[in-house]
């Protein structure tokens, strides 16, 4: 999602599209030219979009106009992850081999190289510090600094998490019956029916409000 909350980004084995949400026929709109994509991310303004191509480059686009303002070419892989920083001043790539890239917004320029040993499945800042995930490890670098703050084993699933905890809530997902169920508390406050296969993962996510 931008961070209006209004447009939503999917990449696919045609290129990325964006949608302008809600809606019942959403404005589409498709970003293409790197055989197809494996990532999507929007800047932190919503103005730019940034695309992990399958031929491993990375595409970055203006929104409004479909402009293509910078294309980055140093992976060898697909692109499996994209990150901006909060600022806007980086974006960060990772690829099928582990590679890790940050690219200077400023002037589309490789920053730092950042190598791990699996393919990245996720990547996400908090100020200078950027975190990678793949299946099986975190690592966390301070790309200012250009060192390595963690490195560990993880514990959470990446992707079918059929069973995950907010604060007091629970929500799991009840393969045998075909359901969600919600808890707070120790108390079921919600069960979720009607899907018609199986399912493939819950998530929490928090919606700040002013």
């Amino acid at each position: 999602f931008g961070s209006s909350g209004e447009r939503l980004a999917v990449a696919t084995a045609l290129g990325v599209w964006t949608a302008e949400i809600p809606g019942a026929a959403p404005e589409m709109q498709l970003f293409e030219g790197q055989n197809g994509a494996w990532s999507a991310a929007f800047s932190p303004d919503g103005r730019l979009i940034a695309g992990g191509g399958d031929d491993g480059s990375v595409a970055v686009w203006d929104v409004t106009s479909g402009e293509q303002v910078a294309r980055l070419e140093n992976h060898l892989y697909p692109v499996s992850a994209l990150a901006w920083s909060t600022d806007g001043r980086w974006v960060a790539s990772g690829d099928w081999s582990g590679i890790v890239r940050v690219w200077a917004a400023e002037t589309w320029s490789e920053y730092r190289v950042l190598p791990t040993d699996e393919r990245i499945e996720r990547l996400r800042f908090d100020g200078s510090q950027l975190t990678a995930l793949s299946v099986e490890t975190s690592t966390t670098w301070d790309v200012e600094a250009n060192s390595v703050l963690s490195q560990s084993r993880r514990t959470e699933d990446l992707g079918n998490n059929t069973d995950v905890t907010f604060d007091e809530r629970r929500a799991f997902w009840d393969e045998t019956a075909g359901v969600v169920e919600i808890w707070d508390n120790g108390e079921q406050i919600a069960m979720l029916e009607g899907f018609s296969s199986g399912g493939g993962g819950v998530a929490f996510v928090v919606i700040e409000k002013n």
